[in-house]
């Protein structure tokens, strides 16, 4: 007998007992069609979730392109829109924006989300019924990063800001200190911003960014911590900047430090010349008397 798969049976097995080969035919291509439908259905699964990644990329390109226009529309106010730069520190990590102007710089990272956003009472940002903190705390990360790359003097004038697209959100100030705002509010926020910077210092700044964040590669991440004094963290119960003092009962001697090897050495060296100096005084003394 033989079928489509191309394997053929011997005569001997077909000889043995009638329908033995078809038997075993029908039970390989059972296993054949059971291993194919599991393929299948991992191919459905991963085709899914490949569709739902390049969902939400596509959403975010559009986002970013959205705010990216917004904020090139600032020039006439005097800031310079820096956009797609390297995340210091992060290889595989990018800023959306960065703007430098009037009111400092803002570290702008967009975020296209179909759930309703908002920012709590107690500085929590919220997705729906759902604390979002994650988002918040890395923008928080992303500007520290960049405030690290400027001059001491610029430090103090960054700050980060989620635009959500989409979403009419007033702005809002998160506990990470994060203004989370939606892009029709935008425009009218930075040009709101307490001036800070001349225009020569705007230039300035923009170009040490620009050649610090857009290369090709992400620059490693500045830090001061291994400069700084190592301070220990206080105990439970101490207030910072006091000691904290260890009592022991009333009636009980602290018990006495063991020796080191080093004292134990200069003991026993002092001993030995406290003796000789008490033979060589004996000697002087008595020395007269007991001379025949």
């Amino acid at each position: 007998m033989h079928d489509s798969t191309g394997v053929t049976d011997s005569p001997q097995e077909i000889d043995r007992v009638a329908g033995t080969g078809a038997a075993q035919r029908v039970d390989l291509l059972e296993r054949r069609l059971a291993q194919k439908r599991e393929e299948l259905a991992d191919l459905q699964h991963q085709i899914s979730g490949l569709e739902q990644h390049l969902g939400r990329w596509r959403a975010g390109l559009t986002g970013e392109r959205l705010v990216g226009a917004l904020l090139d529309g600032l020039g006439d106010a005097g800031w310079v829109a820096l956009h797609d730069l390297r995340w210091p520190g992060r290889r595989r990590a990018n800023l959306d924006h960065v703007l430098v102007g009037p009111g400092g710089v803002v570290v702008v990272d967009t975020k296209n989300w179909s759930a309703p956003v908002a920012v709590r009472l107690d500085g929590v940002l919220q997705v729906g019924t759902t604390p979002r903190s994650t988002a918040s705390r890395d923008a928080a990360t992303m500007t520290t990063a960049v405030a690290a790359v400027l001059p001491p003097q610029y430090r103090t004038l960054v700050v980060g800001a989620l635009c959500f697209t989409g979403q009419l959100l007033v702005p809002a100030t998160t506990r990470e200190g994060v203004v989370v705002l939606g892009d029709a509010h935008l425009t009218e926020w930075l040009r709101g911003r307490q001036p800070w910077l001349a225009a020569d210092e705007v230039r300035e700044v923009a170009d040490h960014l620009r050649r610090e964040l857009g290369g090709m590669e992400s620059p490693d991440l500045i830090t001061t911590a291994t400069t700084a004094p190592r301070t220990k963290a206080p105990r439970s119960g101490q207030r910072p900047g006091r000691r904290l003092v260890r009592t022991r009962p009333k009636g009980r001697r602290a018990a006495p430090k063991p020796a080191s090897r080093e004292s134990r050495r200069l003991a026993l060296l002092a001993g030995a010349v406290a003796t000789l100096i008490g033979v060589t005084s004996w000697v002087t003394a008595f020395g007269p008397l007991v001379t025949p």
